[in-house]
């Protein structure tokens, strides 16, 4: 996703009352314009939740392993995606 995608849809979020972005599918965090991406929806003037789920590998790969900590001042959640398979017994 490039800067001007992100842009385009920041410029339409700011228009909406949709309370959270809820990023799922790949890994949202390795859009190159992740972190700008999710400051710019929490700077909104109506900030908006923004919710990651993210497969958790991704934070062992360099230039991710700040993540969980990635700046302080913007909340948002990192969620976990985990496959659950039941044995038949």
């Amino acid at each position: 996703m490039t800067r001007e995608t992100i842009d385009c849809i920041i410029d339409w979020l700011a228009k909406t009352e949709i309370p959270t972005v809820d990023l799922t599918g790949g890994a949202p965090e390795m859009i190159p314009d992740f972190r700008y991406f999710v400051e710019r929806v929490r700077t909104l003037e109506s900030p908006r939740h923004v919710i990651d789920r993210c497969n958790l590998t991704i934070l062992l790969d360099p230039g991710y392993e700040e993540l969980p900590d990635f700046s302080p001042n913007t909340e948002w959640k990192l969620l976990h995606r985990c496959r659950v398979t039941r044995r038949k017994t």
